[in-house]
């Protein structure tokens, strides 16, 4: 019995392990993606390209509906008994391209006039298929198919990969060949990865879906979508309003120093994606909940002061090495950011035990509240002190979003 209660324990940890391999994988291919971009392209160009992927992806988070986390947690709880959800999903969000497009194309070339049209598709493509990866990769994740999502993503990442770095090598200055690549690799990846899951676990189809079920499945994932939307904003808002008050170029100075901040993410994402699963399981055990909570945030808490020290000593090396010096107007931005760490990991812990527990309410309430207090500072603030001011706004935004997680979680677990 305890052997195999051993044997148990050491298989689970061996296959999460791929859990950071893709966080990993995916995240180091997004890095090296923009930072190729960053030095071949003057900042002007850069910071167009940022704007839109920004916008672009504001746009399809409107319309995702929150349905990713929603489905990790079904198939995390029923496991094969959830294909209805799957395919209602499904096609709700094949629906929403008609609403998406029209909405990017009118917005962006209203307000963006001099971006030509062809970058406002393809990156208006390219954001819109990872609605349907995301979709994806929760049925692995609510599975813990961890190894044979991080096998198709890192095939694929790879070689696409391969190809941007040939395209820089040869210094192709035409910003279309980039995205175009990166079109063909998001395009593959969703192929193989939704061919695997009909093949092994859930056959797609749109028969027999009827309006009632989806008006049901958009009422219960009303509260999760206002908070997944309300906690994206925040996290995007910024680099709109610094394009339109200061300009593309303070767009790049601060996506870099951005980029760096949030791609710290690597080192305790894997956690967040395993626990997001085990706490949707565990969720009507109140004490294994609490323990689950004690034990992550000790963790994060560990590797997020690691993360801080490092970019405060660091920071002007980091910048100079990875963008070049045309750059080092960010490192500033940087180290102001890397306050926020700590605050992004626990928030992002405790936002994914809210939404395990089915709190999607109370998390909608917290991400509200900061997205409104976020958008007023940065618009007082930013005309006058510029992106140093969004830094420091992001760090406040993101303690608040902490305490207001911390808030309801003491309320609802630990004053039972």
């Amino acid at each position: 019995m305890i052997r195999e209660y051993i044997r148990r324990k050491f298989r689970r940890a061996f296959a999460t392990r791929y859990i950071f391999f893709s966080v990993f994988a995916d995240k180091i291919f997004f890095f090296i993606y923009f930072l190729l971009l960053a030095r071949l392209f003057d900042k002007l160009v850069y910071g167009e390209i940022i704007t839109v992927f920004t916008f672009c992806n504001i746009a399809a988070f409107f319309v995702s509906l929150g349905i990713p986390v929603y489905i990790q947690r079904t198939v995390a709880i029923n496991k094969f008994n959830s294909t209805k959800e799957i395919n209602i999903t499904l096609f709700i969000l094949t629906l929403l391209i008609f609403i998406y497009f029209p909405l990017i194309l009118f917005i962006t070339i209203s307000i963006y006039p001099s971006i030509e049209l062809i970058v406002i598709l393809l990156i208006g493509i390219i954001v819109y298929l990872f609605n349907y990866i995301s979709l994806i990769n929760s049925i692995y994740n609510g599975l813990e198919e961890y190894k044979k999502f991080f096998q198709l993503l890192f095939t694929v990442k790879f070689i696409g990969l391969f190809i941007i770095i040939l395209l820089y090598y040869y210094k192709i200055t035409n910003v279309n060949f980039f995205l175009f690549a990166l079109l063909i690799t998001v395009l593959s990846q969703f192929l193989l990865q939704i061919i695997f899951v009909r093949v092994r676990y859930f056959k797609f189809s749109f028969k027999g879906i009827r309006l009632i079920y989806v008006k049901e499945l958009l009422l219960v994932l009303l509260p999760l979508y206002l908070a997944s939307v309300f906690n994206f904003m925040y996290d995007k808002i910024d680099v709109l309003l610094i394009s339109k008050f200061i300009g593309f170029q303070e767009v790049a100075n601060y996506s870099i120093a951005y980029g760096i901040y949030k791609s710290t993410a690597i080192f305790f994402m894997p956690l967040l994606v395993s626990g997001y699963t085990k706490i949707s399981y565990l969720s009507n055990r109140n004490f294994a909940v609490i323990i689950f909570i004690r034990k992550y945030v000790t963790l994060i808490s560990i590797i997020c002061f690691i993360i801080i020290i490092f970019i405060l000593i660091f920071s002007q090396y980091i910048i100079v090495f990875l963008y070049s010096s045309k750059f080092i107007e960010s490192t500033s931005v940087l180290r102001i950011l890397s306050i926020a760490v700590i605050f992004m990991g626990l928030n992002n812990l405790l936002g994914s035990v809210l939404n395990g527990l089915g709190k999607f309410k109370e998390n909608r309430n917290v991400t509200l509240i900061c997205l409104l207090i976020n958008v007023l500072l940065n618009i007082i603030f930013i005309p006058v002190y510029g992106i140093i001011a969004a830094a420091i706004i992001t760090v406040l935004t993101e303690f608040l979003v902490m305490i207001g997680d911390a808030y309801y979680l003491r309320k609802f677990i630990f004053m039972k």
